[in-house]
């Protein structure tokens, strides 16, 4: 059983195989596949029907058999691919598996893309770029000053990279939520584990694999009623005060 998610226009592939009655794979004849809307009436007709592709190729056995479903035209909505051939002088069926189509951008895939690919991630660290470059250090040969705004401030010589970094790290992106928070919201819900999927409640783990990150509440078309994020680290971190510094003059 297979089971996959596309957006509308995309082509979803299935295979099958086929054997005669006393095991030995074979071609068969009149090959056809049907897609069903699931849901739709029993007496429903096929959202599409079709003849598979034959494998000819040496390499492969007698009988496999290759679907292509072009979704163009098709309605948001989970489907079922069944197939038929004779063979032996009988006609078995079988079912080659399901795809869940969305409306085109609102795939799991699209939605990754949006966020890398020149999309709210890009934007995101172009931000973390602009005010890093307002976070550099100078000196004058005896003290270190910590340029922001090109306004110099006095600083107890620190560390400039360390520096650099817990100011960016604690920046705050959006809702209270600062930058490390985000980064793991954006690191679960592109490379871990998840749960739920077909259901109202989809989970994305932590990359440590010890709490629910992300849980949505979602409909039958994946659109989101509620979003509850845990973007602490376990255990939860120091929030660290800032420090007011005093101004000086410029070096």
């Amino acid at each position: 059983m297979q089971y996959k998610e596309a957006e509308i226009g995309d082509t979803v592939y299935f295979w099958f195989a086929a054997n005669e009655t006393d095991g030995d794979a074979g071609d068969g004849a009149s090959p056809l596949f049907d897609v069903r809307l699931s849901g739709a009436a029993a007496g429903a007709a096929p959202t599409a029907s079709g003849t598979p592709t034959l494998l000819s190729h040496a390499d492969y056995s007698p009988g496999l058999h290759e679907i292509a479903v072009d979704t163009t035209g098709y309605a948001a909505g989970e489907y079922a691919v069944f197939c038929t051939l004779t063979i032996s002088t009988v006609n078995p069926a079988g079912f080659c598996g399901s795809f869940r189509l969305k409306a085109v951008g609102a795939s799991i895939h699209s939605i990754v893309a949006d966020w890398v690919n020149g999309g709210r991630l890009d934007l995101l660290l172009d931000a973390i770029k602009a005010i890093t470059d307002q976070c550099l250090f100078t000196t004058d040969g005896a003290n270190k000053y910590i340029k922001a705004d090109s306004v110099f401030v006095a600083g107890a010589a620190p560390d400039d990279s360390a520096d650099i970094a817990e100011a960016v790290r604690t920046i705050i992106v959006e809702g209270g939520h600062n930058l490390a928070q985000v980064l793991r919201a954006i690191l679960s819900y592109v490379s871990g584990k998840a749960d739920g999927g077909g259901t109202a409640t989809l989970h994305f783990r932590s990359h440590a694999d010890n709490k629910n990150r992300i849980t949505l509440t979602v409909d039958a078309d994946g659109n989101r009623s509620a979003s509850v994020l845990d973007l602490a680290t376990t255990p939860t971190p120091t929030t660290l005060a800032p420090t007011t510094l005093a101004p000086t003059t410029a070096p």
